[in-house]
């Protein structure tokens, strides 16, 4: 017995590439225009999906590798244009969290080793 998958109406699907058509010319647009935020590749539209943040909001786009998911489904090229110019901004803030991470594994590892030779000395006079 085979099941059959409820399937959208067609329509919906092309809706949905219209949309999604219209949503990577606007990303090669602003590519363009910018000369920024080539590593975004493609849009893919899910209008109505429910994704929240960690705090438990619903977002309205995501950047994630190098794919723009737009949620929103009243004004997904307004949302898409927010998503490239904060994923322009976020990017200079990347190095330097990275270099502030590092820098406090630095940190940790050089306390722990302290510790441990203090430890050393004090079991020795104890």
């Amino acid at each position: 017995m085979t099941k059959t998958r409820k399937s959208r109406p067609r329509a919906i699907d092309a809706e949905k590439s219209g949309v999604e058509a219209k949503l990577q010319e606007v990303l090669r647009e602003l590519q363009q225009k910018t000369r920024l935020g080539y590593e975004l590749e493609k849009v893919v539209w899910l209008p109505g999906r429910k994704v929240l943040n960690p705090e438990g909001r619903p977002l309205a786009a995501e950047v994630k590798g190098n794919t723009v998911f737009v949620y929103d489904e009243h004004d997904p090229v307004f949302t898409l244009k927010h998503e490239f110019f904060e994923f322009l901004l976020n990017q200079d803030k990347m190095p330097l969290l990275d270099l502030l991470a590092r820098l406090l594994a630095q940190i940790v590892y050089e306390q722990y080793k302290r510790s441990e030779r203090l430890a050393d000395v004090l079991a020795k006079h104890f």
